[in-house]
């Protein structure tokens, strides 16, 4: 998997978490849920960058926009013929 793809799959990872969840998490949770302290913190600032979560000191949440997609279009999730992770 190429560095691309790791990124893409960490995002939706954590975006899937806090769109389910629709309640602020602290970033020591997400941190946890994913297993990675640098990764996660990548992952939150492309989202927060994208628009697609909010920060609130140590709280991060879905934005609406993220929320309304999600309703639209499911969960967040790479398409199926990308494989399983390496």
């Amino acid at each position: 998997m190429n560095l691309e793809q790791h990124e893409t799959r960490l995002d939706e990872q954590i975006l899937n978490l806090l769109v389910e969840e629709r309640v602020p998490w602290a970033v020591a949770e997400v941190e946890r849920a994913v297993g990675d302290q640098r990764d996660t913190a990548d992952g939150l600032a492309r989202l927060r960058h994208g628009g697609l979560i909010h920060q609130c000191g140590e709280f991060v949440f879905a934005s609406r926009t993220a929320i309304e997609a999600a309703r639209i279009w499911g969960p967040f999730a790479p398409p199926a013929n990308e494989g399983t992770r390496a």
